[in-house]
């Protein structure tokens, strides 16, 4: 696998070795243990029908491309960079976004969410209202 016992050595160095690598059409790419671990829970994804998304984190976002990532509209996400939810810079007359900020704001957004679903369903539990069909709660707002 190594043409010589400097790129064996750099290989190991580097965080590669030989036992992670890919293979197509006989060429083979050595792979970082972090790369092999970010691969197999890609297939994973994959296998259970998971939708994902790749983005790079160092890279810069149009606010159109926020928009669609958070799945919100263009003004819904101005009104959140105006409001300093979710730093930005201004380029001419365009709005770029870090795609890591985009990615925490959308990671906070969620974990909020969550909570906030916990809390109604825990409310209705404590109601005796978690397990009534519709026609139940029907009557129960209509008297």
């Amino acid at each position: 696998m190594y043409s010589t016992k400097d790129d064996k050595a750099k290989s190991h160095r580097d965080g590669l070795t030989s036992d992670c690598f890919l293979q197509y059409q006989g060429k083979k790419t050595v792979l970082s243990a972090t790369e092999y671990q970010t691969i197999q829970e890609i297939l994973t994804m994959i296998r259970k029908g998971i939708a994902f998304t790749i983005v790079s984190q160092n890279k810069y976002m149009t606010a159109e491309e926020a928009a669609d990532f958070l799945n919100v509209s263009l003004a819904y996400l101005i009104q959140i960079l105006d409001d300093g939810e979710i730093p930005y810079l201004k380029v001419e007359n365009h709005r770029q976004v870090l795609t890591e900020d985009v990615v925490l704001y959308q990671q906070q957004r969620d974990k909020n969410r969550h909570q906030i679903l916990q809390e109604f369903s825990q409310g209705l539990k404590e109601d005796g209202l978690y397990d009534l069909d519709y026609d139940e709660v029907n009557e129960i707002i209509n008297s």
